[in-house]
């Protein structure tokens, strides 16, 4: 558990510090960086796909707050986060959670002045938006509760600065999805590997694959810096992929296209995270997380997975590998995945699980 800044009603912080479950164990957390300037009230959020926490907002002794900062879990550094569109008002005492791609900011307050508004920010474009909805919004209000669960968010409570709340709504997040983007993804999804317009042709297991390269350059960091380097491949109507499954690279560009994958078969998954991975597409990172730990993740292959999350960077995969080795340590570590695993260059994951292994089985001091 990680405790970021705070008012002990005189004086505000920035400081960090992380509580141990295991030991049972406080740590103040040294930092690098450019950190949040010290504040109360801000919303807090894990993004368990990258590894880092945000941190939206507040109030500083002074003023309410609207800037944004990324923790990185891993390696404790702070940094700034350049957002477009456009961010809420400044704020202290609002909510924050996570769902899918995008960070919902709900309430708050600035001076005397509570707030009922809803903003989203997309972690992939760095961007900011005001979220309409068409039911009746609580009433404004600050210092509420707001969790996600199966695909709703829901507010509990508050104060308005003249009355407390005791009252619960729920929003359903997928209906969030404006039909447009929906009717853009279904309009897209016919150009997926066709001649129409097609101005750029991929070569993968012998096999061809048509493409466009205004959809890519818009959608991928990788093909931009591809079709803009001055190199070969940004002038040649064919480029050759190799290492590339043919089935791999259509899921991949399918996702590009309409932001859905085809089908991942467990099988496949692996190879489709280290494309995307390559590709440096997180949400896509993310499916196939979420596709092996549902249908792939077993005593046999656990350490295989283990490998792959380290090496795609895939924490939240990691993650669960770990856990997932620990409480079947005894069978685990008989498979030959895990003998591979221990006779690579990977101490640091041995390391990692053995740590893990003894904060579960160790003895509860008196």
């Amino acid at each position: 558990m990680i405790v970021f800044g705070g008012c002990d009603g005189w004086n505000y912080f920035n400081d960090c510090y992380r509580f141990s479950f295991g030991a049972s164990e406080w740590t103040a957390l040294r930092v690098t960086g450019t950190a949040p300037g010290a504040r109360s009230a801000p919303a807090t959020v894990v993004h368990e796909g990258q590894g880092v926490m945000y941190v939206f907002g507040g109030y500083d002794g002074a003023r309410s707050l609207n800037d944004l900062f990324r923790f990185d879990l891993k390696t404790s550094e702070w940094a700034q986060v350049r957002a477009s569109g456009s961010p809420p008002s400044p704020r202290g005492g609002h909510t924050a959670v996570v769902y899918g791609d995008t960070m919902y900011a709900f309430g708050g307050k600035s001076g005397r002045s509570p707030f009922n508004d809803l903003c989203g920010f997309s972690f992939e474009r760095s961007c900011w938006e005001r979220v309409q909805v068409s039911s009746a919004a609580p009433a404004p209000r600050c210092a509420h509760v707001c969790i996600i669960y199966d695909q709703s968010l829901f507010v509990f409570g508050g104060y308005d600065g003249r009355r407390y709340f005791d009252d619960c709504f729920q929003l359903s997040l997928e209906a969030l999805s404006p039909v447009s983007l929906l009717s853009l993804a279904e309009d897209l999804s016919p150009m997926v590997d066709s001649e129409h317009f097609s101005d750029v042709r991929f070569e993968v297991q012998g096999r061809v694959i048509h493409a466009h390269k205004f959809i890519l350059f818009a959608r991928c960091e990788y093909f931009r810096r591809m079709f803009t380097s001055g190199y070969k491949e940004s002038t040649d109507s064919t480029i050759t992929l190799p290492d590339v499954s043919y089935d791999v690279f259509l899921c991949v560009l399918t996702f590009l296209y309409t932001g859905k994958p085809r089908e991942i078969t467990a099988d496949h998954a692996i190879e489709v995270l280290n494309l995307a991975n390559l590709y440096n597409i997180e949400p896509l990172k993310r499916v196939c997380t979420d596709i092996m730990i549902s249908r792939s993740l077993s005593v046999p292959n656990a350490a295989y997975i283990l490998q792959a999350a380290d090496t795609y960077q895939a924490p939240q995969l990691r993650k669960k590998c770990l856990e997932f080795m620990v409480t079947h340590f005894v069978q685990v570590i008989r498979t030959d995945s895990f003998k591979d695993l221990i006779t690579r260059e990977s101490s640091s994951l041995v390391l990692n699980l053995l740590e893990e292994v003894s904060s579960r089985f160790a003895p509860v001091s008196e």
